[in-house]
């Protein structure tokens, strides 16, 4: 057997002896690109989500991996719907009030929030498929943090891609932001006034990581 072969192999075993990812209802698509391997599909949540990725990287001769699983939303909608439930949630969060905000709608980008001259960051929003991705650049850790959970949430969602990078130039605008200094998922969850474990401590294991598995 090619080694390749052999590493899909051993792969999909892993996958298919943890219950919490069940292959049989939530069939995942394994193959390699190059020296990586690609992981696709749809997986029931965050946290089989999580499992998949890290019995996949445990398995010896695995470089590298490809994510694309995609979670299985509460409720199917369709990206503008998706996009608005987005937009919605980081507008009204006051601890991004300083941040202006820029959706990709229909091949431009259009802001919708502008503040000048003392921006203390500035967060892109495009979903497509059912995937929401976070551009730009903000100013703490926190309002990186609190910006993914937010698109977390959103109703529909099959997947997040945080492409927020820290450390915008801004007079120190952390209004808000003392109760979440320790920038755990938990003192996030505390801040937004309401407790989602499952998302937060995903975030906490795989942020060093940008959000993603690659």
């Amino acid at each position: 057997m090619h080694a390749n072969d052999a590493i899909i192999k051993t792969v999909r075993a892993a996958l298919e002896r943890e219950a919490r990812i069940n292959l049989h209802r939530h069939p995942v698509t394994i193959r390699r690109d190059g020296d990586v391997l690609v992981l696709e599909g749809e997986v029931y949540d965050i946290a089989a989500k999580k499992l998949a990725l890290g019995l996949a990287a445990a398995v010896a001769g695995v470089r590298g991996i490809i994510d694309r699983l995609r979670l299985v939303p509460s409720e199917r909608k369709g990206d503008g719907a998706i996009r608005d439930g987005c937009v919605k949630f980081i507008l009204g969060e006051p601890t991004l009030r300083n941040c202006e905000v820029r959706i990709h709608h229909k091949g431009r980008v259009d802001a919708l929030r502008r503040v000048e001259p003392d921006a203390a960051g500035n967060i892109e929003i495009a979903v497509q498929d059912g995937v929401i991705t976070l551009d730009g650049e903000v100013g703490s850790l926190s309002h990186k943090r609190i910006a993914g959970v937010l698109a977390w949430w959103t109703p529909g969602r099959r997947d997040v891609v945080d492409g927020l990078e820290v450390g915008f130039r801004r007079a120190r605008h952390e209004v808000g932001l003392a109760a979440v200094e320790g920038h755990s998922g938990t003192n996030i969850c505390a801040h937004l006034g309401v407790s989602r474990p499952t998302v937060t401590c995903w975030l906490d294991r795989y942020e060093a990581e940008g959000g993603r598995v690659k």
